[in-house]
């Protein structure tokens, strides 16, 4: 398990002191007092049912500081003063005081995009003592399942197929998962699915199958959606929103976008995306026979791989493709295809297609480390996300003050 730093910062002395005196304070962030209790209370909304190991504590508070942090943020940029935040605040209020039925039928109340969402869900947990081979296997898994469900694939199906884990469909409402999982869930729209999500119990992938509550919702499912203690319920619901909208301002597919920085992260860290086994970046082709199989390796091999999708649709060149069936770029992995295994990492020679019976493939072997940004893109791109998240988040902790009671924090510790 990770180890977490907290941010001690000498400011706020008055505070610090009375937060000294009183050993249900825990913790003051920018200029806010947290009592054990609403730490005690967040422990517990968020699904920690394991015994207060210092390491567990650790850990938590450090999402919890992070997350108010956010919060704080949020407040000084006057996130809250937004058309769009006091619209959701309104409509949860509504529901709290008037049930489903009203809300339902309450034209302009955005309720459900933030009460509830349908999600497909896949968890493959991870033994915090599996070897950095196991976790990237198991990384591979989810990392296949998510490119598959882009490309068309259904999500449980795929799942249920690949994966080694636990996979559902399911409403999830607010403080019902992990922080990081709900933060991922509820940042999705419908149809849409999250990139590949490492927490502290494993591996998630989301999809957001619907937003709002189901069809012949009954206000016992509101009741059991919302949190006992109304007032609470919405103060949590009024910091998740200002989250979101400080995320989507602030770092919302922030890698994706910083194409220069994430070449370097790549750069930077190439073998941590090393492969158990080999793969090969190329275009495999099946030709009617040999002399259009010469035809189409010289051509390919005076050009850089960059162009070879431009030249295959190129009409100057139907007389050489049109005896030819290929894929487009991509990689390829041992084992996949036995075809491809024949050619290109000389596996045994299987029986080949009577009219195409030529095979042939064009590219390079990349025995264990990819070459590319593009050929991880989706696991570089996750791990850079984090990566400047992580950057930000320790940049609130400097320009917003932290003070940690350590008499109050040592009690929690079981």
């Amino acid at each position: 398990m990770r180890k977490f730093i907290f941010s001690v910062l000498i400011g706020c002395m008055g505070l610090l002191a009375h937060a000294q005196d009183s050993d249900n304070i825990l913790m003051i962030i920018a200029g806010k007092m947290i009592s054990v209790d609403d730490f005690q209370a967040s422990w517990k909304r968020n699904g920690q049912t394991a015994g207060k190991t210092k390491e567990l504590v650790d850990e938590y508070i450090n999402h919890f500081v992070d997350y108010r942090l956010q919060v704080a943020e949020a407040e000084a940029l006057k996130l809250d003063t937004l058309r769009e935040f006091r619209q959701k605040m309104e409509a949860l209020a509504f529901l709290a005081q008037n049930g489903s039925d009203k809300a339902k039928n309450n034209a302009g109340m955005p309720v459900a995009d933030q009460q509830s969402i349908r999600i497909a869900h896949l968890f493959v947990p991870v033994s915090q003592h599996a070897s950095f081979g196991e976790q990237q296997a198991l990384r591979a898994s989810v990392d296949s399942v998510y490119q598959a469900v882009r490309s068309g694939a259904d999500f449980v199906q795929t799942a249920s197929r690949v994966a080694r884990g636990q996979v559902s469909t399911h409403w999830l409402g607010r403080n019902q998962t992990l922080a990081e999982v709900e933060t991922a869930a509820f940042r999705l729209s419908e149809g849409e699915i999250s990139s590949p999500l490492f927490a502290t119990d494993g591996f998630h992938l989301i999809q957001c199958l619907k937003m709002g509550y189901e069809e012949n919702i009954t206000a016992e499912t509101v009741t059991n959606l919302l949190p006992a203690n109304m007032a609470n319920a919405l103060q949590d619901y009024r910091s998740g929103i200002l989250v979101q909208l400080l995320y989507d301002r602030v770092m919302k597919d922030k890698a994706r976008n910083d194409v220069m920085g994430l070449q370097q992260y790549f750069l930077a860290n190439q073998k941590k995306y090393a492969w158990e086994i080999p793969h090969y970046k190329g275009v495999f082709y099946q030709s009617r026979d040999k002399k259009t199989h010469k035809m189409v390796k010289k051509l390919l091999a005076k050009h850089p791989m960059g162009q070879w999708s431009t030249l295959m649709a190129d009409s100057a060149y139907r007389h050489v493709f049109q005896n030819v069936k290929h894929t487009p770029v991509r990689l390829f992995v041992l084992g996949e295809d036995e075809k491809v295994d024949e050619v290109a990492f000389g596996g045994p020679k299987v029986q080949h297609d009577q009219e195409y019976p030529v095979l042939g493939i064009v590219g390079k072997e990349l025995k264990r480390y990819p070459d590319s940004v593009k050929d991880v893109e989706q696991a570089v791109v996750s791990d850079y996300q984090r990566h400047l998240e992580r950057q930000w988040l320790d940049g609130l902790r400097k320009q917003h003050e932290v003070v940690i009671n350590d008499r109050a924090l040592k009690k929690l510790y079981r």
